[in-house]
């Protein structure tokens, strides 16, 4: 698989599980412990709508990043 698509497919994983955390905090109130942690990470981050739409797009890049990073360099271990 190409390291775009590893990428995406993390980015998108990640990005999803803020979002529905945040949307399942806002009506039970479960999980805040967890976005609070959140909220000191990702600047304009809140246990909001918009925070969610804000949670969503920081986790995606942060995911989309790291397994860009991470499955680059195994790519170039392997070929070595």
């Amino acid at each position: 698989m190409k390291d775009k698509h590893v990428a995406i497919a993390a980015g998108i994983t990640l990005g999803l599980h803020t979002l529905v955390l945040t949307l399942i905090s806002l009506n039970t109130g479960l999980a805040g412990d967890y976005l609070r942690l959140l909220v000191d990470m990702y600047p304009g981050f809140s246990i909001s709508y918009i925070g969610a739409i804000v949670g969503f797009i920081y986790s995606f890049l942060t995911g989309f990043i790291l397994l860009l990073v991470f499955d680059t360099v195994k790519n170039i271990l392997r070929n070595r």
